[in-house]
């Protein structure tokens, strides 16, 4: 998602992150995920042409962290699923997939 690779941290040092991510994320502490969030984090958030979303990546922090507020705030559709993929005790990359009926199809 990001121009540039990175290496992907081993599953052990991803735990504390994606731990951190998901208690900030339940209880709405943004500044803990801006913390959290690599300079040039990407965010891809998949409506499958059923929920709306943003066309294209958003980089950064500040667009991250709006899209993640609206869906704090009940103003945005919620997550079915996500991904997480993170470096140096950072998330670099956000997969957001809304449509809840895509994870479902993946189950067959």
């Amino acid at each position: 998602m990001t121009g540039q690779r990175r290496t992907p941290a081993p599953a052990a040092a991803q735990r504390e992150p994606l731990t951190t991510f998901v208690a900030a994320a339940r209880s709405g502490d943004m500044s803990a995920l801006e913390r959290l969030l690599a300079p040039d984090v990407t965010s891809l958030s998949d409506g499958n042409g059923r929920v709306r979303v943003a066309r294209r990546p958003v980089v950064g922090v500040p667009g991250v962290t709006r899209g993640l507020a609206l869906r704090q705030a009940g103003r945005a559709a919620a997550p079915s699923l996500w991904s997480v993929q993170s470096a140096a005790a950072t998330i670099t990359d956000l997969w957001i997939v809304l449509n809840p009926a895509k994870p479902r199809g993946w189950h067959r």
